[in-house]
């Protein structure tokens, strides 16, 4: 299998890699924005500073809505 999500975080203490890049640019955005924004606004600003690891929602239609406030899944 070919492993497309790039390392971003290092901890020493752990000796261990604890974040991907997508991981790593969404725990700041969230920090920053507040948790304020929508899940479709989040993806947004995330995309184009993120060089892989782009997870897709599949079956949208039938799960929630991408202007669903990203506090629901990381709390109020």
């Amino acid at each position: 299998m070919d492993e497309t999500s790039k390392s971003a975080t290092y901890d020493l203490s752990l000796s261990s890699w604890i974040s991907d890049e997508f991981t790593s640019k969404l725990t700041s955005i969230i920090r920053e924005s507040g948790k304020k924004d929508s899940v479709r606004d989040l993806y947004a600003q995330i995309y184009p500073v993120v060089r892989s690891s782009h997870p897709v929602i599949y079956n949208l239609n039938n799960s929630f809505s991408p202007d669903t406030p990203v506090s629901v899944f990381f709390g109020g």
